[in-house]
C-alpha cells in the first residue's frame, strides 16, 4: 500500500517526502571579509542617548577598545580592565545590502557576558580603507538598524585601522 502511494505521488510530480530545503545563503562574502582583517582600536562610540565618548589611540595598545578581524572571527579586547576583557564573535557579513549587514554573534566572552552565548547583534557597517564604522543593536534584538543614527537600543562605533 505505502508503495503504490508512493508510485502514484511520484507519477503525478509530488513526492511523499519533502524536498530538503536549499541551504540558506551564506553573508560571509570572502573578500569583503579579507578587506576587514586585522586590528582596529576605538575612536569614537555615539551611545543611544547621543552622548560622544571620543578615545586617544596609543601605538603600543591600540585605543581602551580594540577589534581583531581573524577570518571570520572578531575579538573584541577592552583594554581598560583588569585584566583585559574579551570578547570573541563570529562574524557575518552582507555587502550586497545599502548599508551594510554585519551580524555578530557570541561565541564566548571572559566576562559575564558568557552566559549569552549564540546571541546575535544585527548591524551596518561602512568602511574605507583606514575607517571602519558599525552601528548594531543590542544583543538578541529582533531589528536591524537601518541607518548610522543612534537610537534606543543601538550604538555607533568608529574604528581606526591600527598599523603596528
Amino acid at each position: 500500500m505505502r508503495l503504490r502511494l508512493l508510485l502514484g505521488l511520484a507519477l503525478t510530480g509530488l513526492t511523499a517526502f519533502p524536498a530538503e530545503p536549499a541551504p540558506a545563503p551564506k553573508r560571509v562574502d570572502a573578500k569583503e571579509l579579507a578587506r576587514l582583517q586585522g586590528e582596529w582600536a576605538l575612536v569614537k562610540r555615539t551611545l543611544s542617548d547621543g552622548s560622544v565618548c571620543r578615545y586617544k589611540i596609543d601605538k603600543t595598545i591600540g585605543s581602551d577598545e580594540n577589534l581583531t578581524f581573524d577570518g571570520s572571527k572578531v575579538v573584541t579586547e577592552m583594554t581598560y580592565c583588569d585584566p583585559t576583557d574579551t570578547l570573541d564573535e563570529s562574524v557575518e557579513l552582507d555587502p550586497t545590502r545599502s548599508p551594510k549587514w554585519i551580524d555578530l554573534t557570541i561565541l564566548d566572552a571572559s566576562f559575564p557576558l558568557r552566559k549569552s552565548k549564540g546571541l546575535t547583534r544585527l548591524g551596518l557597517y561602512e568602511f574605507d580603507g583606514g575607517q571602519l564604522r558599525i552601528c548594531v543593536s543590542e544583543w538578541g534584538a529582533a531589528k536591524r538598524p537601518t541607518d548610522f543614527e543612534p537610537g534606543e537600543g543601538r550604538d555607533v562605533c568608529e574604528y581606526k585601522r591600527i598599523k603596528r
